[in-house]
């Protein structure tokens, strides 16, 4: 409201997901509309995922251990949907993010390389209280040196039992970070073909000489 009284604002995104609520391990689909106000240039389109977490704990002091509190963020994972161009109103685009296994786990923990600050920081603190994740989907039109329209939807999450985890786990092995799949996906499924054996080349047969007749 207060950028729109001094003119500043160009409008905001609008996002909407196909489902209510999700579970670890599946898709998230939806949909951004660009609800601006004028059409404007911008670098990209990003859409994203992001989950938040609250702790409380003790952490040393100048009188001691004090009681302190932190809201981290512990996952961010964001790509371009759509590149450099002119962006009308009312334009929108479809999405797809995938949601981590561990995304209702208390002690969720980034993988490796991935916001390391964030454990880092929570390894001082003692009798560490952890609250569960906040997840949110979120999207922006980024315009350098420039004001970026945002949306965001918060993402309502159901955890999965045991069983229905480890069949997900199973259906998707996971591949370590840094490495290829040896196997690619679909290989299993494809008829081996064995090579037909190579067929020799028979040399044409050689001409004879014709006879010649012996005269009397």
């Amino acid at each position: 409201m207060f950028l729109e009284a001094l003119g500043l604002s160009v409008g905001e995104l609008h996002l909407t997901l196909d489902e209510k609520i999700y579970r670890p391990g599946e898709t998230i689909t939806g949909t951004v509309r660009l609800d601006l106000n004028e059409s404007s240039p911008a670098k990209r389109l990003v859409v994203g995922l992001l989950a938040r977490q609250r702790a409380v704990g003790l952490a040393p002091g100048q009188q001691g251990l004090q009681l302190s509190y932190r809201n981290d963020k512990v996952w961010d994972f964001h790509f371009d949907v759509d590149g450099p161009r002119l962006y009308r109103p009312k334009e929108t685009a479809r999405f797809e993010l995938l949601i981590p296994l561990e995304a209702t786990d208390t002690n969720f923990s980034p993988p490796e390389g991935l916001l390391g600050d964030v454990a880092r920081a929570l390894s001082f603190l003692s009798n560490v209280k952890r609250f569960p994740l906040e997840w949110k989907v979120y999207a922006f039109l980024d315009r350098p040196w420039q004001l970026n329209p945002k949306g965001e939807v918060q993402l309502q999450l159901r955890p999965l039992d045991e069983d229905a985890r480890g069949k997900q786990r199973a259906a998707a092995p996971p591949v370590q970070r840094g490495q290829e799949a040896t196997t690619p996906r679909g290989a299993a499924l494809a008829p081996k073909l064995t090579p037909k054996p190579k067929s020799k080349k028979r040399s044409p047969p050689k001409k004879k000489p014709p006879k010649t007749k012996r005269k009397r």
